[in-house]
């Protein structure tokens, strides 16, 4: 790599967001963006989510979402879907 690719990357390291705990509306784009507290938090979250699953739970974080898929192109196997 030149040096002036090398440069341009640091760059690019250097501006991306830190989530800081926000994660709302935040690209992630590479594991530098996150502080320590941040990946024990997002640990954390995992976590009560799998043991609610085991328990056959809505996890609290899901708790009165909905969830749509949004197809923008035909597909085969989607419309026959319908058929079934």
């Amino acid at each position: 790599m030149s040096a002036l690719q090398e440069t341009a990357t640091e760059q690019a390291i250097t501006t991306r967001p830190m989530i800081e705990g926000d994660f709302a509306g935040k690209n992630i784009i590479s594991i530098d963006q996150f502080t320590r507290d941040d990946i024990e938090h997002f640990l954390d979250v995992t976590a009560d989510m799998k043991a609610a699953r085991q328990a056959k739970a809505v996890p609290r974080l899901l708790g009165g979402k909905v969830l749509q898929a949004v197809m923008f192109e035909d597909s085969s196997r989607t419309s026959n879907a319908y058929l079934a």
